[in-house]
């Protein structure tokens, strides 16, 4: 993770991802059962289908919750019963309504101040249609200027399109703006591809998955464990 890296000034843009990065830590916020969990299956098994093999689900192509989890469960035990499914659809989707509600009170100040400061806020997210339901009712929507869900748009990070669309809804070019991420999807060299400067946004990555961390720090260019740090003195944000 090189610290040599000059990047863009206030006034320019600022594109997050949102799961992991922008919602709560696990120790933060008490969360309904995990899906994975409630189905039996191995969360790595179940992270590997969500993260690898759903691109259907991502670029919106299914949307329906029920088709949803079967884009997801018959990659790997195709034995699930509608009825089962659909019991368990209902609680991924208490599951994100929590994630995307019970957002720190420190992480809406900060991006508050950012905005403040005349930075402009995009959201880039890979969603599928229920992860992103929820979104109107986050106390984070008001915050951004522009809000982007692969679901939507039709593409999904790393691909460069996803970040072309994010810097067209901002009209900014990549060398006036920041990613801010997780890493996850490998979002972090997509980013850079595409011309930006990035940022590890890490703490609930050194949660759940502390493993990964030394990868991700090598795919950035700065890494803060929370949006808090990004107003202080030295901060790669000016």
């Amino acid at each position: 993770m090189s610290h040599s890296v000059s990047g863009p000034g206030p006034a320019g843009g600022l594109i997050f991802d949102l799961f992991h990065t922008l919602t709560p830590a696990p120790s933060r916020v008490e969360l309904p059962a995990h899906t994975s969990a409630l189905l039996g299956i191995p969360r790595a098994r179940w992270e590997q289908a969500l993260f690898s093999e759903t691109r259907a689900r991502l670029t919106g192509q299914v949307r329906e919750p029920l088709a949803i989890l079967h884009d997801i469960t018959d990659r790997i035990d195709a034995g699930f019963s509608d009825e089962q499914l659909t019991a368990v659809a209902l609680e991924r989707a208490r599951r994100f309504e929590v994630m995307l509600t019970a957002i720190p009170a420190e992480t809406l100040d900060s991006l508050a101040e950012l905005r403040r400061r005349g930075w402009s806020l995009a959201l880039l997210s890979n969603a599928d249609a229920m992860e992103a339901a929820p979104w109107p009712r986050s106390p984070l929507a008001p915050l951004f200027h522009r809000a982007l869900f692969s679901c939507d748009i039709g593409c999904a990070k790393p691909e460069p399109e996803s970040y072309r669309l994010a810097l067209d809804a901002l009209e900014l070019p990549a060398e006036r703006c920041w990613f801010l991420g997780d890493g996850g999807s490998n979002e972090l060299l997509g980013a850079r591809e595409a011309g930006l400067c990035t940022i590890l946004v890490s703490e609930v990555l050194e949660e759940l998955w502390p493993e990964r961390l030394s990868v991700r720090r090598r795919q950035a260019d700065f890494q803060v464990r929370r949006l808090a740090e990004l107003l202080q003195p030295g901060s790669p944000l000016g």
